[in-house]
């Protein structure tokens, strides 16, 4: 029997119903989320549960929703429907004995991102959906920030999914609840649509001058506009290859493939995570600090020389990524991520099937780290997505395309 799927409870006209006890019975991740208490002020509905149908509700009957493509409204349902995925995880109680819910919308970006990649579904569609997760509560305080951190957050979530489709869940999601302030959220996303639409990123990217510029803006946004037009100094000839994605999904593959004759990075040196710690003797398990010290020295050795090289680590989230291409913009170099995925399946038997094989409970703790880099962090991303069990170069990201 089938597993039951999100689009299959994606609500169609003429009808536009919610199928509320379907969804409840047929994902297990919902289940958890029955009974789950909630800040009295803030969500005087009552329980998270009671909150999830409200905002479905008011979803499926926006007019602006209802306008969507069938595959905008997809990604809009879905997004709505894993919102608060992880406010069961993040529940607690403030001094003055509040619920609070911190880190719901990034570990529930995580969380979405497992459940939609174990379930198949594309890339671009999967990460649409996450990035509105991430973000969800932005456009209720944006108008309250600072000019530099609004501009930010508006810019930046122009890169990884429309602006529109996010003001869409976020007015769901205020009209969803019962509290003191629930018209000045509903005005609040208003005016985040009328930030968007001043810096033209709405319903599109923002348009950077280059790469270079939207680069080196998201690396002093409090000094520099969007806007600013910089002259890109670098130099295509002098460009690191940063490798990102889990143990096991190809990258070691598809680098050795591309270094031969006529491809990305064709005779390039390695700094390799994984070679490293074999010639070291030190197991996936163990502390890496030594190893990270002698890929970064040989890291600094191609970059003195201004030689391109391909950094082959796991790299899986911002935290881990951003250091690295400080290091390469800091010594001029152009930065471009590759980034490796493959189905769930493949991925774990492929783990098993390697020498230095990855233990699972260090998989999972991998992938609730896991966030695939975007335009945010260096000059291009290139993403090896699989086609038809093949893994394929099909996208090359720059800063006027979605994922």
């Amino acid at each position: 029997m089938r597993a039951a799927r999100i689009e299959d409870f994606l609500p169609e006209p003429p009808g536009w119903t919610v199928d509320v006890q379907g969804l409840f019975e047929s994902f297990p991740w919902m289940s958890k989320l029955i009974g789950v208490t909630q800040d009295a002020i803030h969500h005087g509905e009552g329980t998270l549960e009671k909150h999830l149908v409200l905002v479905l509700e008011a979803l499926v009957g926006s007019a602006e929703f209802r306008s969507l493509s069938a595959e905008d409204r997809l990604v809009s349902f879905a997004a709505a429907l894993l919102h608060d995925v992880c406010k069961p995880e993040t529940w607690a109680l403030d001094e003055e004995g509040r619920i609070t819910n911190k880190g719901h919308s990034r570990m529930g970006a995580n969380e979405a991102r497992q459940i939609l990649w174990r379930a198949g579904w594309p890339f671009h569609m999967r990460e649409r959906v996450c990035a509105i997760i991430a973000v969800h509560q932005v456009p209720f305080w944006l108008i309250e920030r600072e000019q530099w951190r609004a501009d930010l957050a508006v810019v930046s979530t122009s890169l990884v999914v429309e602006n529109r489709l996010l003001a869409i869940q976020a007015e769901a999601d205020a009209r969803g609840r019962v509290c003191p302030d629930r018209e000045r959220l509903i005005e609040n996303v208003e005016l985040y649509r009328e930030a968007c639409r001043d810096l033209g990123c709405y319903d599109r990217p923002f348009a950077f001058h280059n790469d270079h510029s939207r680069l080196q803006y998201f690396r002093s946004p409090d000094a520099k506009r969007p806007d600013v037009k910089l002259h890109d100094t670098t130099d295509e000839g002098f460009t690191v290859s940063i490798m990102s994605g889990m143990p096991g999904s190809g990258k070691s593959t598809w680098r050795d493939r591309e270094r031969q004759a006529g491809g990305l990075v064709a005779g390039q040196p390695v700094v390799s995570m994984d070679q490293i710690r074999f010639a070291a003797g030190t197991k996936p398990t163990d502390d890496q600090g030594r190893v990270q010290q002698e890929a970064l020295r040989q890291a600094r050795e191609h970059l003195a020389a201004r030689r391109s090289f391909v950094w082959d680590g796991v790299n899986l989230d911002w935290q881990r990524r951003q250091p690295l291409a400080s290091l390469c913009l800091d010594y001029g170099a152009r930065t471009r991520f590759v980034y490796v995925e493959t189905s769930a399946d493949r991925l774990f038997s492929q783990n098993e099937a390697r020498k230095a094989q990855v233990p699972q409970s260090v998989m999972q703790r991998m992938l609730r780290k896991w966030e695939p880099p975007t335009a945010v962090e260096c000059h291009t991303v290139e993403r090896v997505l699989p086609t038809n069990g093949a893994l394929t170069l099909n996208v090359h990201l720059q800063s006027a395309h979605h994922p």
